[in-house]
């Protein structure tokens, strides 16, 4: 069982790294609808501090996704929504008028293909092998060597105030 210290240092360092995590996710330009960042959550249980990435997107985000398995079709029908790199599926060209698609129809293609060209060749952020750095960076060794230092110093204090209540 933490003590109430110990308690209060991990959820700090949760509530710190979600928030960092977050914020590289905007700084890096990989929000879309907000939906990844709304999902976060954290624990802190016994002796374990845990930050729950609840739409399961913040992996694909970091490292891409590899080829041989499509992501969901809704998410990236989803995504469209937010013309992330100006894929605009509303306006129709003439021929697609002409043939009576809807901009609803042009959405789904646009999906059905993306989704497959993943599938075939994985994300632009796989292929490459450059991680974004929005989990890595939020967990760096600066700051985990940060909050062992300050875990030291509250944990010195509490030893200090034991030993002179011990001694008297």
């Amino acid at each position: 069982m933490l003590s109430d210290s110990d308690n209060q240092l991990l959820t700090e360092l949760t509530d710190d790294l979600t928030d960092n995590i977050i914020a590289l996710q905007l700084s890096k330009g990989l929000k879309a609808s907000g939906g990844s960042a709304d999902l976060i959550r954290k624990e802190v249980q016994d002796t374990i501090a845990r930050i729950i990435d609840g739409s399961g997107s913040f992996e694909f985000q970091e490292f891409g996704r590899a080829e041989g398995k499509a992501p969901p079709f809704q998410r990236i029908y989803d995504w469209l929504e937010f013309e992330k790199y100006g894929i605009n599926w509303h306006n129709l060209t003439e021929s697609e008028a002409s043939r009576g698609m809807t901009a609803d129809d042009k959405r789904t293609g646009i999906a059905w293909a993306i989704t497959k060209k993943i599938a075939k060749k994985g994300t632009h952020t796989h292929i490459t092998g450059k991680n974004t750095g929005v989990l890595v960076e939020a967990l760096n060794r600066q700051r985990i060597k940060e909050f062992m230092q300050k875990l030291s110093t509250t944990k010195a204090s509490e030893l200090k105030t034991d030993i002179s209540r011990l001694l008297k």
